[in-house]
This record gives C-alpha cells, structure tokens and sequence, in this order.
C-alpha cells in the first residue's frame, strides 16, 4: 500500500514512508466476510478487524434506550404476555449503572433485578433473544427466553429480537457482581447461559420433548453472592452438535437459577461479556512424523520426509474451530493458522527435504551427479550434510545425510 498527499495541508508522515507493507487474512461465510488486516508502520503494526457475527452486540452495557433495557438486550418491557397477568409482567427489571468492573475501559454496566408480583418472586432477567411470560405458574416453559431468526418483529430501536453469530467461541466470559437481597439457602444462585443454534425456534427452559437444533451452549447456575465484589467469570462451552452451522446466539442473565425464587430484592450486576476464542498450536506432523522439538512460537522447522503434499500435514490445534490453511510448493511448506474469529494468526514455514540414508548408491553411477552446497561434485555421500543431487533427466533436489 502507498500512502498519498491528503487533501489538507501541513506536515504529514504518510506518503515518504513508501511502499507500506500489509497482511490481509479473511474468511467469506455465506454473504458475510470476515478480515483481519495488519498494517505495518515502520515496525509498528497497526491491527483493524473488519466484520460481525462473533460477538454480542453491546456486550460491553455502555448504550441503553428509553426503556432503560440495554441496546440489543432485552427484560420485562418488551416480555410477551399471555391472559389476565399481562399488565403485571411488563415492568421495568433492567436499570443502567456506573459501577463497573475493575480495569473497565467503560463507564457502565447492567444492573438486573428481581421484584415481587402477589407474593411471587419475578426473575431479574435479561436476554439477547426475548422473554416471554405464558403461564402463572413459574416453573413452566411457556415462560422462557427464545430466539427465532424467522421473526420479524423489531424492539423500540429498531433492532430485531436476535442476535446473528458465525463463529465458534471456546468458552464465555463476564463480569459479574451478585447480591441476594434476602438470603436463600435452598436457592442461592444466579445464572448466566449462553447457547448456540442454527437459527431456528430455540427457547431456554427447553421444552421437554422437544429437538433443538443447537450446537453448544456454555451454562454457570452456581453464581453465588459476591460479597460486594466484582468477579470475573469463564464458561467454557460444551459442543454438542459439531454438524451444525453456528446462526444465532440466545444469551439469558438471571437473579437466580431457579425460576421464581430467591427474592423480591435480589440484584446481579454484569459488564464486560465477551466471547473468547482460543488459538494456539500443539504440534504439526507430516505424513504422521511430527516437527522435532516444536515450540509454538517457532515459525521455521527443517523436516526430512519423502515428497509430501498439503494434505499430508496434520495440525493440532487448542481451539474450536481454528482455521488451518496448507500448502506445499518446491520442497517448502506453509502452514497458516488462525483464531475462528481471525483476530489472531500464525504462519509457519517448513523446509521439506528428503532424507538420503535409504537412498540406493549412487557411487559410480555416471547418470547421476552429487554436488556440496558450495558447487564441488562428489563421488559419494558417505559424510553428514546436504547435498545437491541431478539426476539423469537433469532434475535436481536437496537432500539432507545425518
């Protein structure tokens, strides 16, 4: 990339730094494309990732609408009702704070709590998908969080009652800070659950008997009373359909694990959510024979093997659904691996030589010839070292004695 003069005037560094290099790593999945570009700025490298689909929208709690539920989450106020009680679900549980997580880069949080309607404690609950209220009885599925990318309907920000996601993320994590109002003992949790899907109908509570189709789902009921503190939480997520492609992501935070219990006066305090994706390398093997001494953050191995092509090199990888591309080109191959959600990558480069010690004798064979590296012809390869040899159609190769 070449930097050229702007449109305004005054001393600007951009265009005598010549040719500036780039990396551009990207993925398309269906019509959305995923990139990561790095820009190097004489040795210092500026990172942009471009795209969407691999974390919540305002995970981070800092924007809130006039309902005081936070952008792209959803409570109380937009909950669907059935029968008489519809005036008594719709209420405000959701309330914007300042108190936030130690380190924020932020200056607010989500404030979730329960209250009390006749004598039934109601959940402080909020949810990416949205609430629904069917039943008086609290136990029952008909009351539930879903999501359903068919559905049109839009919240009072124009923002559907969704949350698209593409990626594949190792585990979730959140900060939170949890206060019983009044302590129970047979119920002393909070919840935070996180599951994804395909992008059809999915409901938590599940209803019994019923097929889903989601891929994984990451779940903590045990969030106890944090004493005033702010804890930091990682839930790791649980694959259970590999198969499935990842559409749509329902997150539900709640006062408690239980559905109407605990009590009226219960508050759960969250910032921070992330979705994290892991990434690093544990070794890479070419027809079954791994690197010697692999080390994760070494990018340059010399390995003797016979020919090999990409699909000979096997890569294990630490986390689900890294992306691995291989290719293999005048005895050297490349290896590049990435995060699912490209935000991290590294590539490695392997000099794929062929060991001679099997080879048969080519002393006195006048069809062959076998050079040092420095260009002197030899007879043999009786000592330690590479060798160039030609053969009888003029090919040549490097061959590796040990």
């Amino acid at each position: 990339m070449k930097i050229e003069e702007g449109s305004t005037t005054g001393p600007w560094i951009g265009p005598v730094l010549g040719e500036v290099p780039i990396n551009l790593l990207a993925q398309e999945k269906g019509d959305k494309l995923n990139a990561n570009i790095g820009i190097d700025f004489q040795g210092m490298t500026i990172k942009v990732v471009f795209g969407e689909g691999y974390q919540v929208p305002n995970s981070d709690f800092e924007n809130f609408g006039a309902s005081k539920e936070p952008n792209r989450w959803h409570s109380f106020q937009s909950v669907i009702t059935e029968g008489w009680f519809t005036s008594l679900a719709k209420g405000q549980q959701t309330k914007e704070s300042t108190d936030v997580r130690p380190g924020s880069l932020g200056k607010k949080s989500l404030c979730v709590y329960s209250r009390s309607i006749i004598g039934v404690t109601a959940n402080g609950t909020v949810t990416t998908g949205r609430l629904k209220a069917g039943s008086t009885t609290a136990t029952d599925t008909r009351n539930n969080s879903f999501l359903d990318l068919a559905n049109k309907d839009k919240d009072g920000n124009g923002d559907p009652f969704y949350t698209e996601l593409s990626g594949r993320p190792d585990s979730l994590t959140l900060w939170v800070k949890f206060k019983q109002g009044k302590p129970s003992a047979d119920h002393p949790y909070a919840t935070a659950k996180a599951v994804i899907t395909d992008g059809t109908y999915y409901q938590l509570p599940e209803e019994k008997g019923k097929t889903y189709k989601k891929m994984a789902e990451a779940i903590n009921n045990e969030i106890a009373d944090t004493k005033g503190e702010w804890k930091r939480l990682s839930i790791p997520f649980s694959y259970v359909n590999n198969s499935i492609d990842p559409k749509a992501i329902l997150v539900t935070l709640s006062t408690n694990a239980d559905a109407g219990k605990g009590s009226g006066s219960d508050e759960l305090y969250v910032d921070d959510l992330e979705l994290v994706y892991n990434f690093g390398v544990e070794g890479i093997s070419i027809k079954g024979q791994a690197l010697a001494n692999f080390a994760e953050n070494t990018t340059e191995y010399t390995h003797i093997v016979g020919n090999a092509t990409a699909d000979d090199i096997t890569v294990k990888t630490k986390g689900q659904g890294m992306l691995v591309a291989k290719t293999v080109e005048n005895g050297k191959a490349t290896v590049l691996v990435a995060s699912n959600d490209l935000s991290k990558y590294r590539l490695y480069t392997i000099n794929v030589t062929t060991g001679i010690d099997n080879l048969p004798s080519v002393e006195g064979n006048k069809q062959v010839e076998i050079y040092t590296l420095d260009g002197v012809r030899v007879n043999n390869t009786n000592r330690k070292g590479v060798y160039i040899i030609k053969d009888a159609q003029g090919k040549t190769r490097k061959v590796v004695k040990q």
